[in-house]
């Protein structure tokens, strides 16, 4: 059974030493964002044993973003050499991406550097039930390819407008993205909201889950 100490401040070298120990029984949050970013790939159509892209990463990061905080996955880091459960908290993508807390100088700065862990009957739970629905339902219909924009991009653009404000609707998202996109070459109209919801649609689908 693993303990739950509080974590307090330590320095520099303790946290160097923390981080060459392990969890046990646990898998690093940057293994999951991969594993999860080739579960959004092979959803949408991809093939099994190529590499996601950087929009299967940025639905990956946002689904365990969303897990996270709201403590359906719960991270655990190796503190003054015991294992400490962290309290639900608002990552950044990077924190996700990376597996290490970075502050940039919020708080708490006493978890600096720490490489974050989560239980591995905890992640394959979580791995199976989005395998199950928010994956597999985003994956079953997706968009129809349009080469003229770029889908990274604009999943990018979503994320970040939702990292600023919670409450935005997709429809919102998809008609201020609407605006900053070049016009279509051929009519010189803006770019169609109902294809760039579907772009986006993900992002939002993970509300429910």
């Amino acid at each position: 059974m693993m303990e739950k100490p509080s974590c307090s401040s330590i320095a520099i070298p303790q946290r160097l030493s923390d981080n060459v120990m392990a969890v046990r029984d646990a898998i690093m949050l940057r293994d999951c964002c991969s594993i999860l970013a080739q579960a959004v790939h092979v959803a949408e159509g991809g093939n099994s044993i190529s590499l996601p892209s950087v929009r299967n990463s940025l639905i990956a990061q946002h689904f365990l973003k969303r897990a996270i905080r709201s403590g359906k996955l719960r991270i655990w880091i190796i503190q003054q050499g015991r294992e400490c459960l962290m309290a639900p908290i608002e990552l950044l993508e990077s924190n996700i991406r990376y597996g290490i807390f970075k502050t940039f100088g919020a708080q708490p700065e006493d978890l600096e550097g720490a490489v974050l862990w989560v239980t591995e009957a905890e992640w394959q739970k979580f791995l199976k039930a989005y395998r199950r629905s928010g994956l597999r339902r985003s994956g079953a219909s997706p968009a129809a390819p349009n080469r003229q924009l770029d889908h990274e991009k604009i999943i990018e653009m979503a994320s970040e407008m939702r990292s600023q404000r919670k409450d935005l609707s997709i429809g919102a998202a998809a008609a201020s993205i609407a605006c900053e996109l070049p016009r279509n070459s051929k009519t010189g109209k803006r770019r169609d909201t109902r294809n760039i919801e579907r772009i986006i649609s993900q992002l939002w689908e993970a509300e429910g889950n």
